[in-house]
Order: C-alpha cells, then sequence, then structure tokens
C-alpha cells in the first residue's frame, strides 16, 4: 500500500463497503502512483465521496465505527443538498501516524446521515474554507463522472490517473478564483493541483485519450489555458521543456 498515514486503517475498516464509496484527492493519487510503482507527494487527508443512495447503514456503522476509534474531533454543514463532514486527529493525538490525520468525506444525499444520537458534531462555520474538492461533488456533471468511472485499485474504491485528472483541473481553476476573490489560499496550495496534473499526466500511456464533455471539457479548456500562462512564466529550460511537452499531451488527451 502507498505511504499514506493512516490509509491502510481506513481500508480495513471499510471492507465490506466499497460499493458505498469513492476515494478521490491526495490519497487517491498517492494509490496511483504506488501502483505504477512511482512515488506521490506526502499527503495526511483522505477525501471520501459517499455513492450509496441514501442512509446505508452498514457504511455509516464502518466510518463512525472508525471516527470513534480513532478520537477524531467531527465538524459538519449542509451546503446546496450535499453534507460535508471534516474529521480531524486532535495534536498530540496517540493515532496519529495509525490513522488518517484528516478524513473529508461528502455526501449529495439529503437524507444521509453518519453519527449516531450520542455523538457530538460541531457545525462548521461558514467562513471556514471547504476542500476544494467540494464544488465538484456538487455539480451533476462530475458527480456523475466519478460514479460511472469508479475501479477498484488495490483493493480500494477510486479513480483511474485518466479519469482523476479532470477533477484534479476542476480543482485548480476553482482554487484560482476563489484567490481571485480575496480568498486566502496559501501558494502552495494554489501550486498543488497543477503539479499534480503533471505528474499524473506521466502514468498515462500514449494512446490515452477521453472526450469530455459539457462543463468538464469547458474546464478542462480553462485549466490548459491557465496552464499556457504558467509554462510561459517558466525560466528554467529544462522544466519549461517539460511543461510544455506536458501542455500538448493533455491538450491531446483532453481535447
Amino acid at each position: 500500500m502507498p505511504v499514506v498515514a493512516g490509509l491502510e486503517k481506513f481500508k480495513e475498516a471499510m471492507v465490506g463497503n466499497e460499493d458505498n464509496y469513492v476515494l478521490i484527492g491526495g490519497g487517491a493519487c498517492s494509490i496511483l502512483f504506488d501502483e505504477a510503482g512511482a512515488a506521490f507527494r506526502a499527503t495526511k487527508d483522505l477525501d471520501v465521496v459517499v455513492i450509496t443512495d441514501g442512509k446505508q447503514s452498514s457504511f455509516g456503522k464502518a466510518m463512525w465505527k472508525l471516527i470513534r476509534e480513532g478520537g477524531y474531533n467531527a465538524g459538519k454543514r449542509r451546503e446546496g443538498g450535499c453534507t460535508y463532514y471534516r474529521f480531524s486527529l486532535p495534536d498530540g493525538s496517540p493515532n496519529v501516524g495509525t490513522y488518517p490525520g484528516e478524513i473529508e468525506l461528502f455526501s449529495r444525499h439529503p437524507d444521509f446521515v453518519l453519527e449516531d444520537e450520542s455523538s457530538h458534531v460541531a457545525p462548521l462555520p461558514f467562513d471556514d474554507v471547504v476542500s476544494s474538492l467540494s464544488a465538484i461533488i456538487l455539480d451533476d456533471g462530475y458527480y456523475d463522472f466519478i460514479r460511472e468511472n469508479v475501479e477498484l485499485i488495490e483493493g480500494v474504491p477510486t479513480l483511474s490517473p485518466l479519469h482523476i485528472i479532470p477533477l484534479k483541473m476542476r480543482a485548480h481553476i476553482d482554487n484560482n478564483r476563489l484567490h481571485g476573490e480575496g480568498v486566502h489560499i496559501s501558494e502552495k496550495v494554489l501550486r498543488k493541483h497543477r503539479a499534480d496534473v503533471v505528474e499524473l499526466s506521466g502514468l498515462l500511456s500514449a494512446s490515452a485519450r477521453l472526450d469530455l464533455q459539457g462543463r468538464l471539457r469547458t474546464d478542462a479548456e480553462e485549466f490548459l489555458a491557465d496552464f499556457v500562462r504558467y509554462v510561459s512564466g517558466e525560466t528554467n529550460r529544462r522544466r519549461r521543456i517539460k511543461l510544455e511537452e506536458a501542455l500538448e499531451f493533455l491538450r491531446h488527451v483532453y481535447l
């Protein structure tokens, strides 16, 4: 398994519920690079999309058991028909390194409830920045795209490199938009998804093709236009050549 703190623990806890969720984000990328025998940047959080319809007792029980046993702090809010949970290990927790440091969970179903009546889940304030992936889950086209392309990789339901790259493209342009609106987003986070797209493109075969439609295609076009501007500002010759090659390849694959 890839070197992501707590991923093995999460996988074990979710055995039997592989049809009820899909892992996206950095944790998913780590699995893809591990399968390819390559390294990926360090990440401690898992982004989980619930794809079961309505209440799924076995999934909810398994997830909440993991949260209780891990001693997580729990937060929740509803936005645009989506229920968003954030589970974080408190500072100094003895479970750091064994359990995922943070789990962000998204459900589109209005009746989805994870916690039991005895649980304490604090409301997340609306000025708290939610994962850059949240807008993706709220978009019907992206949500259907995720559900239709789930694969079981190393025992975890996730997406292939070909299908996870469009999500990373959208996450990047969403971060750019928020940054332009005055929301504080660190330079590291602003660079993260774009860098992931470049690295993930190296996992694709030369014959890879994916005909994107609708919003996914529009977003890919916007991402690649932004990528052109980024490449034009690169002063390191070797780095610029690598980026130009990635740009042309991504155009060939998705447009």
